[in-house]
């Protein structure tokens, strides 16, 4: 299943092997995710939820108990990822990149 369990249930190679995964499907994407302002965000966040999410959350129920170091390394992606998706500037929090994502978003 693609699943490696270390000695101490860290879960740092598991975590290390997803950075790249996704950094490279994020590099494979990037043009039409963040350098055309045409695409609307609804088509970005399908991107997202459709290629992205489910390569992070498989196996979650495993190892979401990791260490936090490791947690934030995904954490640190998908904060990226919103600046990216929301073409807003690295100084705006992430709750704002949130709220204002939210706004757009019919529900």
């Amino acid at each position: 299943l693609g699943l490696s369990i270390d000695r101490r249930l860290t879960w740092s190679q598991r975590i290390k092997i997803k950075k790249i995964a996704l950094n490279a499907r994020l590099r494979f994407l990037k043009t039409l995710i963040s350098n055309f302002k045409h695409t609307p965000l609804n088509t970005k966040l399908l991107i997202y939820k459709s290629l992205f999410k489910p390569m992070w959350t498989y196996g979650l129920q495993l190892w979401s108990n990791a260490k936090k170091s490791n947690t934030n390394k995904i954490q640190t992606f998908q904060n990226n990822f919103l600046c990216k998706i929301t073409n807003s500037p690295p100084y705006i929090s992430n709750l704002t990149r949130i709220n204002n994502l939210l706004q757009m978003i019919p529900l």
